[in-house]
């Protein structure tokens, strides 16, 4: 019995870990410009930053900016994390 209560504290406490992971992912998104929201939904596709670039019309900027703009305000390491989180946001906040 004790083993159960102790998972379910244990399942819960990773519930909310979870969601305030989350959360914070989303209020991070918030801060996105609508280009570099654009920017992280083409790259969740996998698309590369000249296709991205071409997509969204650009001719100053290839798509380089946005990215990086859009890692430095998500706090992504790497391209890679970023789709990692873009693909977290899945749903209502990305895609918007």
């Amino acid at each position: 019995m004790l083993d159960a209560i102790q998972a379910a504290i244990e399942r819960d406490r990773e519930r909310r870990r979870d969601a305030a992971l989350v959360s914070d992912l989303r209020e991070r998104y918030a801060t996105l410009t609508e280009r570099e929201r654009q920017t992280m939904r083409l790259g969740r596709h996998r698309q590369p930053n000249k296709q991205i670039a071409a997509e969204l019309e650009s001719v100053r900027d290839d798509g380089e900016g946005s990215s990086r703009a859009s890692l430095r305000k998500m706090r992504a390491r790497s391209l890679p994390e970023l789709v990692r989180i873009a693909d977290r946001l899945a749903g209502p906040a990305l895609t918007s």
